[in-house]
């Protein structure tokens, strides 16, 4: 594959450019510093790149927005939404901080650091055959990123706890489980058990109405042979088929 020109990797880029320069019209200076200013990725990506972030730095949010509605390209769009995240951050601009660029036959990267007052920003291009997008992102400060560090950390541990005092709660529940097993078992079975050991009702006999009749018996069989009653024992009584009282 052919080895990109510099005019290629720049075609958007100074699209962007020149809608900003028409709606700023404002002088663009550069404040890199001289190390920065004498490299080769500087001087030939980076001042470019220097100009433009100078001129989104002068454009306010309506006229941003303006040039999102202007604009038909995705990677403009993407530019502008990418800023609009960072800007109010930044504070005063106050220069570039480094450039750096890797390019190959079929694609190229630049990374510039710019330094503000309030927080610095990181910007990576990157191009290729078919696109070139730019984005911005904030570069932390060391308490900022010890901040962060602890922050996930809280959220890490504090989640790995929970679950870990989740999963405890529901072992030492477990052994509930062949409690409440065995209790409704052993119910059912003193259930059982007591309706086994209750008797049978005894049916107690009337014996009432046989002494009656016994005595009335014995009165009858002492008159028979003329004796006294107190001689006549009956020990039983025996009812008698009524198929023989009729045919006697």
């Amino acid at each position: 594959m052919e080895r990109f020109s510099e005019v290629a990797y720049m075609k958007k880029l100074l699209t962007i450019l020149c809608i900003a320069a028409c709606l700023l019209g404002g002088t663009v200076q550069s404040f890199a510093a001289d190390d920065v200013k004498n490299s080769e990725a500087y001087t030939t990506y980076g001042e470019n790149f220097d100009s433009l972030v100078q001129q989104l730095i002068g454009y306010s949010d309506e006229e941003l927005e303006e040039i999102k509605n202007t604009t038909t390209s995705d990677e403009d769009i993407q530019l502008i939404d990418s800023w609009m995240a960072v800007k109010d951050d930044l504070g005063e601009y106050v220069g570039v901080l480094s450039c750096e660029a890797e390019e190959s036959d079929s694609d190229l990267t630049v990374t510039m650091k710019f330094d503000f007052t309030e927080c610095d920003i990181t910007m990576v291009y990157n191009a290729d055959t078919s696109s070139a997008n730019i984005s911005f992102e904030k570069v932390l400060t060391k308490m900022e990123i010890l901040k962060k560090a602890g922050m996930n950390t809280v959220i890490g541990m504090g989640t790995t706890f929970i679950v870990l005092i989740f999963i405890s709660l529901v072992i030492s529940a477990m052994r509930f489980i062949p409690m409440l097993f065995n209790k409704k078992v052993d119910t059912a079975d003193n259930g059982e058990e007591k309706k086994a050991e209750i008797p049978a009702a005894e049916v107690k006999e009337d014996v009432t109405d046989d002494l009656e009749l016994a005595a009335v018996i014995a009165a009858a069989i002492a008159a028979a042979e003329g004796t006294s009653p107190d001689g006549v024992v009956i020990r039983s009584i025996k009812r008698a088929d009524n198929a023989k009282w009729k045919r006697a």
